[in-house]
């Protein structure tokens, strides 16, 4: 443990820290609807039983592997490397083992709002939303 990391942030196992579990969430700004914590709970699942300093490369990438949404994978690999990077502030790990993962391929998305959809969105919207979509 590092200097001035207090031992509750420094988990013997992922699933034992309180920091994992939401408290100390590292990306910013959290994702709306409990997005980060639906994924920390996945990754908890997953790694939960090791020690951070167990956990390898190509644990990771199985994990990967498993799940059958390729792009919600890489934003939970993502959220696994804020993981690390506390747990080498605090004194847990040595170095990010998720710095050099080949992430899942992702396509853009492309879509185009037509005039009828817009001022359908338009009218239902809140007064403020309704001038910031005329402003843009």
């Amino acid at each position: 443990m590092g200097i001035g990391a207090p031992a509750d942030r420094c988990p013997s196992t992922i699933a034992g820290s309180r920091w994992i579990s939401g408290k100390f969430c590292p990306i910013n700004p959290p994702r709306p609807n409990g997005g980060n914590l639906k994924e920390l709970a996945l990754l908890r699942h997953a790694f939960g039983h090791m020690r951070p300093k167990q956990i390898e490369t190509t644990d990771t990438y199985a994990y990967m592997d498993a799940r059958k949404a390729p792009v919600r994978a890489n934003r939970e690999v993502s959220l696994l490397s804020a993981v690390f990077k506390k747990a080498i502030r605090w004194g847990a790990v040595k170095s990010n083992l998720c710095k050099d993962i080949e992430r899942n391929e992702e396509t853009p998305r492309e879509q185009y709002i037509e005039d009828e959809e817009f001022w359908d969105v338009h009218a239902i919207a809140p007064p403020v939303i309704q001038l910031a979509m005329l402003l843009s």
